[in-house]
């Protein structure tokens, strides 16, 4: 069994493959190398190197140095760039440049009617050339999954298995944002809504990775979906010691309590206002030294700041830069608590990375929403409002076997519910089932 997969959205589908290589699946991801945020290339997650040397659009990876030398695996992939007759000496003759224009004419007409075909197969409505154009390069589509016997599409990506060139069983994960937005409420102005309504619905399957699209999922009509988390490597975010740790106790006191909350501000989303709020309260009524750390990343730095500057709490508080993932792992094991976002009742990958840590989590948490996809809930400490936010971390600041418990049942539960094998395992079976289904003809 080979497989692929393919929009490497914030690493994940890196993840995936690399632990579905450690299960023994030959399995590859392709790695987009343009018009992408640093933030979704493998170096990222793995690479310990400074911050300020990466680009935050389009990173020029062979000029950052790595601290631990690592480098690309070979089952990661380049996107190939787009498919383009490319003659020699086009730009220096007049000739020849008609000749490479006319044989790329020849190809988009040929891609179209592909294209035009394959959705009529599908009961998809036809597309304009111009649309064809934008949405689909069918030959670099190829040139990644022809070798594979299963293809795992990603975000918008689900939208090229349309097209018969080559037909290959797929299955369509969505992120959140393309069910929310894109499918769910077609806001998107890039996609066109009935294409990724469509790779969805004919999808061989759908994972989904946020319990909380559930509602979306069944007004779509989406009979074939799993859940299955994102992975999380407890053998790499475990407890540990923290330089980091050393460095704060040095600055502010051994006693010092660290409270880590990596989100980006985004207050309708994150409700970073609430945490600020909250922090405010616990500096003035306890007498143990506190530091808050962020991450200067997101769209409401500066309104953050403003409001941290209003309540006095600017000594209390370190920035960080936006950090590699290599680097999280050094402030999970420095933090006594870290919080994570409380407009959206339900996490990401910050929670469960926290938790395999072995830290307790502030979080709001609708156990409702999880109930189909978890037999147990997570140990995190449910808080909406600044109020209960206080009320979470003041209890854990007083009383320290408590923060231990809640820190090794955090640990035991991501291992069982959201660790790195559970979630390999699961898409061994899926793809197993695929594939039986399809020999079987019953697809």
């Amino acid at each position: 069994m080979k497989v692929v997969h393919i929009g490497n959205v914030a690493n994940i589908a890196y993840l995936n493959t690399k632990f579905l290589r450690r299960k023994g699946v030959n399995a590859d991801v392709y790695v987009n190398d343009y018009g992408t945020i640093c933030l979704s290339f493998p170096e990222w997650e793995e690479g310990d190197f400074d911050v300020h040397a990466v680009s935050m659009e389009n990173p020029d990876w062979s000029k950052v140095s790595m601290k631990n030398d690592w480098k690309r695996p070979e089952w990661v992939k380049s996107v190939p760039p787009p498919t383009w007759h490319r003659l020699p000496f086009s730009q220096d003759d007049t000739f020849i440049e008609r000749m490479e224009a006319n044989l790329n004419v020849k190809l988009s007409y040929k891609k179209y009617r592909i294209v035009v075909e394959s959705l009529k197969r599908r009961g998809l409505p036809e597309l304009s050339f111009e649309e064809i154009s934008r949405h689909f390069d069918i030959y670099r589509w190829e040139r990644m999954v022809a070798d594979y016997d299963i293809v795992v599409a990603y975000g918008v990506e689900p939208i090229n298995c349309l097209v018969d060139y080559p037909a290959k069983p797929y299955i369509a994960v969505d992120y959140g944002n393309p069910l929310r937005e894109m499918i769910g409420q077609g806001k998107s102005r890039v996609y066109n809504p009935q294409l990724l309504r469509g790779s969805y619905t004919m999808a061989d399957y759908v994972i989904l990775t946020n319990p909380d699209v559930r509602d979306i999922v069944d007004q779509l009509g989406l009979r074939n979906y799993i859940f299955i988390p994102h992975p999380v490597d407890e053998t790499r975010y475990a407890p540990g010691p923290s330089q980091v740790r050393a460095e704060l106790e040095s600055r502010f006191g051994k006693d010092v309590v660290v409270v880590f909350a990596p989100a980006r501000h985004d207050w309708s989303i994150k409700g970073n206002d609430k945490m600020i709020q909250a922090f405010s309260r616990l500096v003035k009524e306890h007498s143990a030294p506190l530091v808050l750390i962020l991450n200067s990343w997101g769209q409401e730095v500066e309104r953050s700041k403003e409001l941290l500057r209003c309540e006095g709490l600017e000594d209390k508080v370190i920035w960080l830069p936006l950090i590699s993932k290599f680097q999280m792992v050094e402030y999970y094991r420095a933090a006594d608590i870290v919080l994570d976002q409380f407009n959206i009742g339900t996490f990401g990958l910050t929670t469960p990375e926290a938790m395999a840590c072995g830290k307790p989590v502030v979080v709001y948490f609708e156990p409702q929403i999880h109930q189909w996809c978890f037999s147990e809930m997570p140990p995190v400490l449910q808080a909406q409002t600044s109020e209960e936010i206080y009320e979470q971390v003041r209890r854990l600041i007083i009383d320290p076997e408590f923060r231990r418990q809640i820190g090794e049942k955090s640990r035991e539960w991501v291992i069982q519910h959201h660790g790195w094998e559970k979630v390999a395992n699961l898409h061994i079976e899926l793809y197993q089932r695929i594939l039986s289904r399809r020999k079987l003809g019953l697809s």
